[in-house]
């Protein structure tokens, strides 16, 4: 007998992806397409979640004090998650949904390792990621694992994947590891979607502050 698509999909997800937590922001279906169609092709469990920022001090004062704003927030927030689970459902995924509450990106740190999550996926655009609105850079640091940025296409082509690696020969093991992993997700993704795959390294030579107070311009060295 034939294996199904999904489970054949099941059988050659070598990057071990199993658990998948999604965070989701106001008009990102990007991400979500993404990410639904990535769990659905590969069996993945799925969670979409949102986060709810504490109030500030100086909102309360502003705001009538009839307003329940947390109440309104979380009403809100709520209700955008749902219709992110029902485009994922359309798209062959089965998500749960989480509102996590607390400073953004402690929040989703907690909320991974609570769950178990080994990938988190995210929308970022100029750097910025949306959910959390701030730089990507401090969430790829701060996440207790690999984080997924997904920008939407202004036009029409095949997807591009692009991963920074260090292949330097002197890392240590641990370094190499990491970059194998990273190459074999990249590869991995890449395939799924039919898309590019796009390898970055960024070298320094060797005494460039010396060289550049020398006063060789940057083309130069």
């Amino acid at each position: 007998m034939a294996a199904s698509p999904r489970h054949r999909d099941r059988e050659t997800n070598m990057v071990g992806f199993t658990n998948l937590l999604l965070c989701v922001t106001e008009d990102d279906d990007a991400a979500v397409r993404y990410v639904a169609r990535l769990a659905a092709a590969t069996g993945a469990s799925l969670t979409i979640a949102d986060v709810i920022e504490d109030t500030p001090p100086i909102a309360r004062r502003l705001l009538p004090r009839s307003w329940n704003l947390p109440a309104l927030v979380r009403t809100q927030k709520q209700a955008r998650i749902e219709r992110s689970a029902a485009l994922a459902r359309r798209l062959g995924a089965v998500p749960k949904t989480v509102l996590v509450t607390g400073s953004p990106i402690k929040a989703l740190v907690r909320e991974v390792v609570r769950g178990g999550h080994d990938l988190l996926a995210v929308g970022a655009s100029s750097g910025t990621v949306q959910c959390v609105g701030m730089s990507a850079t401090r969430l790829l640091r701060e996440a207790p694992c690999p984080v997924l940025l997904v920008r939407a296409s202004r036009r029409r082509r095949r997807p591009r994947v692009l991963v920074a690696v260090d292949p330097a020969t002197w890392v240590g093991k641990d370094n190499r590891a990491l970059t194998a992993k990273l190459l074999e997700t990249a590869i991995w993704l890449a395939e799924k979607h039919e898309g590019e795959l796009h390898v970055l390294h960024v070298w320094v030579p060797y005494g460039e502050r010396m060289i550049l107070r020398a006063g060789v311009t940057t083309a130069e060295a």
